[in-house]
């Protein structure tokens, strides 16, 4: 034990959290605000001043622990602060180690009652899952269900407590009651009870049962070389799911290789930590995980291996590094709860012995893995794809083959490396003391944890955390001070969370996946709707697109609120779902110079050159063609977020050029054209490329392409218009032909609409987590909706809450529907909810009420609460005339 003791502080990551005190209850900092107070704490600063919009400026003492307000409400307004401190083993961390957690502060690690943990894991998620269901939030503890668990230990009162439940005393009654709308905070706890239950060795409860219909949704965020979006989820080596590879925009015309074949080799030079190289052979589909994994396994004492390039010299910001044992002082306590620091010891702060080293005499905070290396996080990302430069790709021969030479604007020009060029070496270091360092600095990039990523244990909740904290904040805009602090830009960090989303959820439910997205969103100011008011007349598109344009992207992430004019309706749900259904019924019809049906019947931009010799009196009251697409994109990307559809299926290869920049192959464009156009379409045709130029009629054809509807000729490589279809060239002129058309043909009108999205959901579109999480097949399927099929009748019925006064007339209900085609259905649906299609998730309440009348009157409907009102009809044959009538005649709220 002497030999190992002056080592054991080093295997020790030491995990700080600030919080501040809210009405006496205490709140964690933002996740950037906890790094940049943690390291000035590192620093011994005295005190540091932080922006924290949009409250105002404050100064956070570090010493007496308290924050004052500078600028913004209350200035001169003092409360206290804390910082709590947990000890963590680094081997908790990683895969296949048992490490543990040391001197934690949290209350729930110091609960050892089986009991009393799957009660709070039950509690919590039952809050989590359910948010709108107010019954689950109330524990009266003195209840049989809580007396002898929760009721009777004071720590698990305390976690409620300090996760916003507040405690109320009635007479003998005791209640712990949850009334605050954000539930984040929940679904973290319960993460955090669920790893203190699978420490002691138990497993956690069974998801609480729930009205959640199980979808038919692609579970996986598969996206391959060839596009194909397969509804099949993949896992890594570890278990985790992934999405597909993220590669490089890239030209279309490329050979085998650059098409998605892989060699059948690869060769990578490694430097090891000794400084002896070493030379590693791979199969030509190995991925840079695999990579790491081999290196893990050569240097199995190496916990925690990190790749670099030799050429590659980072600097890091120059922190003071601490060192030495940390001391507390005597009667310190680890934690304190409530106002006025009861239990919280004031004053000098907990901090290690004056023994400092500065950074820059430090050489382990320089390590930096590449960025390329770090991109290991994302699984099946081929190693000769991310870093050819480090690699060299043979084939089955033994040949050398040729890398892409970046330097060409020419797709077809690749450089033929000589047999003695050597690729640049991959340097291994010991990853593990920087790792934990960064960890204590609050410095510990997304970079950093995506280049070990394969390594690490994500089942841990800090790691989830640590992600979701810092993309939130990369997103928002509001990381750039702790960015420069990190020496890191903000578009490095986005694209290592890109791959880390990919990894962690990418092979999660699509409800789960959405929620995720949604995490991510700013909170919306309740107080502040953004407001739009539109005529259902000819002018319905003009006001939507016009009012979604004028909102700025801040309005935007405000609660929507739709009015009609002239309608007595205000907007709980039911005049907004109508609002997006009628934006997608009204945008072929209405905008028809910027929006075509294809045969199949989805919507497609017309080619660019088209709609831009648009009047400007057809974009919808926008004076720009970019601006109608933009705030087509918009209104897409609200109805995503609240859960809606536009009941029109947009084309797959403009969701496809939306959401994704990966490599298209031949083979899925000719897919994509026999989708859009019709199999019967001889460009879909395997034929075209079988037969001979001479046969199939393509002979003497130019590279060029003439764009539909239009005279307009285009090349489809410089020189075109020079150049002859031949045998040897057929299969590039069809694929750059495909790729005109589908893609290039209309990018501009992709350009615009993902903007409109990302006005929404943030981010871009490589970092947004809509688009990384969603494979655009996905997204296609969400915003049409699907028809009311026999099953969803079933299902509707299923779910339907109906009162035992028409008890009778609902059976009557049921059987018209079942009778009746998917077209009545749909005008059913869209006057008792809102909408004509059903969404992804399904029908999930429905309720049946009687109303005042007789046979004579018309039922109601309250769109909003998906409630159908109506009298006790006599017969059958009664029921289903008004109900036609009703159907025929609502156009608007006028009828309720």
């Amino acid at each position: 034990f002497a030999n190992l003791a002056p080592h054991w502080e080093a295997l020790m990551a030491e995990l700080a959290r600030w919080q501040w005190d809210d009405a006496g209850t205490w709140r964690e900092f933002a996740e950037q605000l906890q790094a940049q107070m943690e390291a000035a704490y590192q620093r011994r600063e005295r005190s540091i001043e932080l922006e924290i919009p949009p409250f105002g400026t404050f100064r956070m003492d570090l010493q007496q622990l308290t924050q004052t307000t500078v600028r913004g409400r209350n200035p001169g307004y003092e409360r206290e602060i804390r910082r709590q401190v947990r000890k963590i083993e680094l081997g908790y961390f990683l895969l296949g180690y048992e490490g543990e957690i040391c001197s934690s502060d949290s209350l729930v690690d110091r609960l050892e009652d089986i009991e009393v943990l799957q009660k709070l894991e039950r509690v919590l998620r039952r809050i989590s899952e359910e948010p709108e269901d107010f019954s689950f939030r109330s524990l009266n503890l003195v209840d049989d269900e809580y007396r002898d668990n929760l009721g009777s230990n004071d720590d698990a009162q305390q976690f409620l407590e300090e996760l916003g439940f507040e405690l109320i005393e009635e007479g003998p009654e005791c209640f712990l009651v949850f009334m605050q709308e954000q539930v984040e905070g929940i679904r973290a706890a319960q993460k955090d009870v669920e790893a203190r239950l699978k420490k002691l060795g138990v497993k956690s409860l069974d998801p609480v049962e729930s009205n959640a219909v199980e979808s038919n949704a692609v579970e996986s965020n598969e996206v391959v070389e060839s596009n194909d979006v397969s509804n099949e989820p993949k896992a890594t080596p570890n278990g985790h799911g992934h999405g597909g590879p993220m590669q490089q925009v890239a030209s279309p015309l490329t050979t085998s290789q650059g098409s998605g074949d892989a060699p059948a080799t690869c060769e990578i030079s490694l430097v090891l930590p000794s400084g002896e190289t070493r030379k590693m052979n791979l199969p030509g589909e190995a991925t840079l995980e695999d990579l790491l994994m081999e290196v893990k396994a050569m240097i199995p004492e190496l916990r925690l291996p990190c790749l670099k390039s030799g050429e590659e010299q980072e600097q890091w910001p120059r922190l003071e590094a601490t060192t030495g044992t940390k001391h507390k002082k005597k009667g310190q306590k680890a934690h304190g709860r409530g106002k006025g620091g009861k239990g919280l010891s004031k004053g000098v702060p907990e901090s290690k012995t004056e023994s400092t080293t500065p950074e820059s005499a430090d050489p382990v905070m320089h390590q930096a893995p590449m960025l390329e290396m770090s991109l290991a996080a994302e699984p099946d990302l081929r190693l000769w794809r991310a870093c050819p430069r480090h690699v060299i790709a043979r084939d089955v021969n033994g040949k050398r083959l040729p890398t892409k030479d970046e330097g060409s604007t020419d797709p077809k020009v690749f450089t033929f490396p000589d047999t003695s060029t050597a690729s640049l070496p991959v340097v291994v270091e010991d990853f593990e003391e920087a790792f934990t360092k960064r960890l204590q600095t609050g410095l510990l990039r997304l970079r950093d944890l995506a280049s070990v990523a394969p390594l690490l244990d994500w089942e841990k909740p800090e790691l989830p955390k640590m992600l979701m904290g810092r993309l939130k904040s990369l997103l928002e805009g509001s990381c750039e001070a702790w960015c420069k602090a990190a020496a890191c830009s903000q578009e490095d960090e986005l694209l290592c969370a890109r791959v880390l989303l990919r990894r962690v959820y990418g092979a999660l439910s699509l409800d789960e996946r959405l929620r995720i997205c949604r995490d991510l969103l700013p909170p919306e100011k309740k107080d502040r709707k953004a407001r739009v008011e539109v005529d259902r007349g000819e002018d319905f598109l003009k006001n939507s697109f016009t009012g979604l344009m004028r909102l700025s992207v801040e309005e935007l992430r405000n609660p929507l609120s739709i009015c009609f004019k002239n309608e007595v309706a205000e907007d709980y749900g039911g005049p907004r779902r109508d609002f997006f259904c009628m934006i997608g019924c009204r945008l072929c019809s209405d905008l028809k110079t910027l929006w075509r049906r294809l045969p199949t019947g989805a919507l497609a931009p017309v080619p660019d050159v088209v709609a831009e010799t648009s009047p400007k009196d057809t974009l919808a009251g926008l004076s720009e063609v970019e601006g109608a697409y933009r705030a087509s994109g918009r209104a897409a990307g609200l109805a995503l977020k609240y859960g809606d559809v536009l009941g029109e299926e947009l084309a797959g290869f403009f969701m496809y050029q939306v959401a994704r920049d990966d490599t298209v192959s031949l083979e899925e464009l000719q897919r994509q054209i026999a989708e859009s156009e019709g199999s019967d379409d001889i460009r879909a045709s395997r034929k075209l490329l079988e037969c001979h130029v001479s046969e199939s009629g393509i002979k003497g054809l130019k590279l060029t392409r003439t764009i539909t509807g239009t005279a307009t000729e285009v090349e489809l490589v410089p020189g075109g218009h020079n150049l002859e279809v031949t045998e040897e060239n057929k299969a590039d002129w069809l694929r750059l032909h495909l790729h005109d058309k589908l893609y290039r043909s209309m990018q501009k009108a992709a350009d615009s609409f993902r903007q409109g999205i990302l006005d929404i959901w943030g981010g871009s579109r490589r970092t947004c987590p809509l688009l990384v999480l969603l494979t655009p097949a996905e997204l296609v399927r969400i915003w049409a909706g699907s028809g009311v099929s026999d099953a969803d009748v079933r299902r509707w019925k299923e779910v339907a809450t109906v009162s035992h006064e028409v008890q009778t007339q609902a059976g009557w209900l049921w059987e018209i529907l079942e009778e009746s085609d998917e077209a009545y259905r749909a005008k059913v649906l869209k006057f008792t909810t809102g909408v004509h299609r059903i969404g992804y998730v399904g029908i999930q309440s429905f309720e049946v009420q009687p109303a005042d009348g007789q046979d004579e009157s018309l039922p109601r409907a309250m769109t909003c609460a998906n409630m159908l009102q109506m009298p006790r009809y006599s017969s059958k044959d009664c029921l289903a005339k008004q109900l036609r009538k009703a159907t025929e005649l609502c156009d608007g709220f006028q009828i309720l």
